[in-house]
């Protein structure tokens, strides 16, 4: 009786140290979330405006569908997710994933055309050339892609924002929530400082690497479009990884306290 109250406490606390790290995958799962949205965006806006022709009007309103998912999933969601909170999350991860796996489909279409980066001038019959030149038929399905994709992230990170913070207030001790909280609040920060450094490289590798473009355009040029869709990638599969790790932990946690 003794052995099975002493192995029962073993297991009640390995529990408690699977609950830190999963404190710890929700920092660094904000942190990612953080990149990807306020700094990836950020940072990609002239890209995408060069590489699709787009206005800063429709490239802005990517951000605008993020907010919207965001704010519509997350009322309901308090409600709903009373129960199994790291499954919620699981999935608001893996659905960031899909996101921004599906912002870089646009790149990958756009490689099997030739790009061709104009700078508007501001002679009205030299900008009436310009629109002729660059159209696209494309753009249409190259925007809706996008919008998609930040809807999808924004379906994702509505868990993130909600029921994480739960998650931390229910699981830890009162006198170390607010600092829990407040760290998770700062690693989205974190996030967007990091992709900010880091894109002075990224955005130095052409954007479509695997294809040999003329050598006379150098990145100090304005005609140049960086690969702004690698912080996406890498974003995507570091949360990928991070969303494994969680259910992993979730079914260990579960387990633990269950015996």
């Amino acid at each position: 009786m003794v052995v099975k109250t002493e192995d029962g406490q073993k297991l009640q606390n390995l529990a408690r140290k699977g609950d830190y790290v999963q404190l710890v995958i929700l920092y660094l799962v904000s942190i990612v979330q953080g990149g990807l949205v306020t700094g990836g965006i950020s940072v990609s806006i002239s890209s995408i405006e060069k590489a699709f022709h787009l206005s800063n009007f429709y490239v802005v309103l990517i951000f605008t569908f993020y907010n919207i998912f965001v704010g519509i999933v997350s009322i309901p969601l308090t409600y709903i997710a009373k129960n199994h909170k790291q499954i919620y999350i699981s999935i608001g991860m893996f659905l960031i994933c899909i996101g921004g796996i599906i912002f870089i489909m646009p790149v990958l279409m756009k490689s099997n055309q030739e790009l061709n980066v104009t700078i508007n001038s501001h002679l009205c019959i030299e900008n009436k050339v310009h629109i002729q030149e660059t159209e696209d038929p494309s753009q249409a399905l190259y925007l809706s892609l996008m919008y998609v994709s930040f809807a999808l992230i924004g379906i994702g990170a509505a868990p993130i924002f909600t029921i994480a913070i739960k998650y931390i207030f229910e699981t830890f001790p009162e006198e170390k929530t607010p600092v829990f909280t407040s760290i998770f609040n700062m690693c989205q920060m974190f996030g967007s400082m990091i992709v900010f450094i880091f894109s002075k490289f990224i955005l130095k590798i052409h954007i479509f690497p695997w294809q040999q473009h003329d050598q006379k355009i150098t990145p100090e040029q304005e005609t140049w479009v960086g690969a702004y869709w690698l912080t996406y990638l890498i974003g995507s599969m570091v949360m990928f990884v991070l969303m494994i790790l969680n259910l992993i932990v979730t079914r260990f946690n579960a387990r633990s306290r269950s015996k």
